[in-house]
């Protein structure tokens, strides 16, 4: 699964990199820094992690490449997934107690 997931090329977590670079770098730049760094990446000039670990953006903000490799890591990001299941678990509650 975790080849599966590295397949995007880190597109996968982009949520995450998005929110939590954004209060760092302001929410522009953190939406249009992932972009710029998979088509660098895509060019072939470098590993997406090796693009967002050198981005001046980062470097300059103090991000670690440390905290670049735990962005980038899908085994420890469950995006949307926890408000998705408290969502459907409501819905449920809702329909068992009208019933």
């Amino acid at each position: 699964m975790r080849e599966n997931l590295l397949l995007t090329g880190s597109a996968v977590v982009s949520e995450r990199i998005n929110a939590t670079l954004a209060p760092l770098l302001g929410r522009a730049t953190a939406k249009k820094l992932p972009g710029r760094i998979a088509a660098a990446a895509t060019e072939g000039r470098a590993t997406y992690e090796e693009l967002l670990t050198a981005a001046p953006e980062l470097r300059e903000a103090g991000v670690s490449a440390a905290t670049v490799r735990g962005l980038l890591d899908p085994e420890d990001y469950l995006g949307a997934a926890p408000l998705l299941v408290d969502r459907a678990l409501a819905r449920y509650r809702r329909a068992l107690s009208s019933t």
